[in-house]
This record gives C-alpha cells, sequence and structure tokens, in this order.
C-alpha cells in the first residue's frame, strides 16, 4: 500500500465498541487470507484489501475524536491486529494496523486538524515497494 485514502469517520455515527471493532477485523481476515498469496506474490497489499479496511472504519481506531476519529487505546488495536493476523497475511496484517499510528501519536501535539491532514485527500502512508531484481 503506498498511498491510503484518509477518510472521516462519519460524523453522526456513533463511536463503535471495542468488540464491535474487533468484530469487524474478524469479518476481514478471510478476505485477507483469500488474497495473501496475491500479496506475497506482488509483494503489495491489494487495493481490495486496503479499500475493505478502510470501508471498515478499522482506520479509524487510534485516531483522535477530535479528528473524527475513535479513540480507542492500544490494547483495542493489538486485538484487532491478533484478528487480522489470523488471515494468514501477517504482510496485510501488519501494514493495516500500522496505519493508524500516526495519528494515534500526533493527538498529544497542540495541531489543527488541517495541519495533520490538509485540504488533500490522498496521502502517502509509506514508501512504494522495492521490486527485488528478476535473478
Amino acid at each position: 500500500m503506498s498511498v491510503a485514502e484518509l477518510r472521516s469517520a462519519p460524523a453522526s455515527a456513533k463511536i463503535p465498541s471495542a468488540d464491535e471493532l474487533i468484530g469487524r477485523a474478524r469479518a476481514l481476515a478471510p478476505k485477507l487470507k483469500e488474497r495473501a498469496e496475491k500479496a506475497e506474490r506482488d509483494r503489495e497489499i491489494p487495493r481490495e484489501s486496503v479499500e475493505e479496511y478502510l470501508d471498515s472504519g478499522l482506520i479509524h481506531t487510534l485516531q483522535p475524536k477530535r479528528w473524527g476519529g475513535y479513540e480507542h487505546d492500544h490494547e483495542v488495536a493489538f486485538d484487532i491486529a491478533i484478528e487480522l493476523g489470523k488471515s494468514t497475511c501477517g504482510s496485510s496484517a501488519w501494514v493495516l494496523i500500522i496505519s493508524p499510528i500516526t495519528p494515534a501519536s500526533l493527538r498529544t501535539f497542540p495541531m489543527k486538524r488541517s495541519t495533520m491532514f490538509g485540504a488533500r485527500t490522498r496521502r502517502p502512508a509509506s514508501p512504494p515497494p522495492r521490486r527485488r531484481p528478476e535473478k
């Protein structure tokens, strides 16, 4: 995943409980498993997996409430990581659970949402993967 869309959680939606978020991760794991071979072969997370992760709202788990997130603690994020890891696609589980760490870390800084996210809707989440030279 080289680019992730930053989607705000629905403003009117109530914050899901830890159990609900873990349930969403549990439901997502079989889909990651179906794409594990593709992720390994292509050395990147399939776009469908990223889209489903974003659509599930799990990206907002650690994001501060003032920036439209759920502001759960890291314990919840770890439980989500465990469920995603059960997919046998460790790479996808790792990248998807690391994605929300930056907004969580920034909650301690006195900045406005616009400073963090700006007006743009797309931000680099990680550098593009480097392809191994063919042998």
